[in-house]
């Protein structure tokens, strides 16, 4: 038995970072897909037909609830040495 393509319901591009709602007919399933192409981040998970378009419109905040965090830092996190090296060179 195959399995049926997910069908897009709804797709957008903000910038590099690009949000799709799949809907899974055979298990009747609602995922959110996001894919940010200039940090290589990506991420997915299921979400409720209630909250469905509020999540697609606010995909970072539903990530939260599902603990996906996302830093504004590269790696490594800057340590306050690394920072106090930095301001006294400015």
């Amino acid at each position: 038995m195959s399995q049926t393509p997910p069908t897009e319901l709804a797709h957008r591009l903000n910038g590099s970072i690009e949000v799709t709602l799949l809907w899974h007919s055979d298990s009747d399933e609602l995922v959110l897909s996001v894919a940010d192409s200039a940090s290589g981040d990506a991420f997915a998970f299921e979400v409720e037909s209630s909250t469905a378009v509020d999540a697609f419109y606010h995909p970072y905040a539903y990530a939260a609830l599902f603990g996906i965090y996302f830093s504004p830092f590269p790696d490594p996190l800057p340590t306050a040495s690394t920072l106090e090296t930095g301001l006294s060179r400015a």
